[in-house]
């Protein structure tokens, strides 16, 4: 693993996916990236039970943290490949912005003393 942050991705929302995958001859590198296996370090700080009106990755991110630009770190978090399979009852552990910002700019710090 030696990818931490693209500085070159022309969307300005921090935490967007494309930021924290190389991008490697038509596919993104995921088993690369240094901000991915991070996530799953994160300590726990919560349980979320699905919900039969929040099942989508979406509506649990937006309820767990107040926006829904989350959710794919919650499947991350979660080892959730198909965020289809979330269904009534599943209990999904969810970390902190804190933390989350901690890593950020952890890992964005090592990038610029990488590259």
């Amino acid at each position: 693993m030696n990818f931490y942050y693209n500085y070159d991705t022309e969307n300005r929302e921090r935490f967007q996916l494309e930021k924290y995958i190389e991008w490697d001859d038509d596919f993104y590198d995921v088993l690369n990236s240094n901000f991915l296996y991070s996530i799953t370090e994160l300590e726990e700080v919560g349980e979320f039970v699905v919900t039969k009106d929040a099942q989508r990755i979406d509506i649990i991110s937006h309820r767990i943290y107040g926006n829904v630009k989350y959710w794919w770190m919650l499947l991350e978090y979660n080892g959730i490949i198909d965020q289809f399979s979330i269904k009534e009852g599943d209990i999904l552990k969810f970390f902190s912005l804190a933390d989350l910002e901690k890593k950020y700019f952890e890992l964005t710090k090592k990038q610029n003393l990488k590259g």
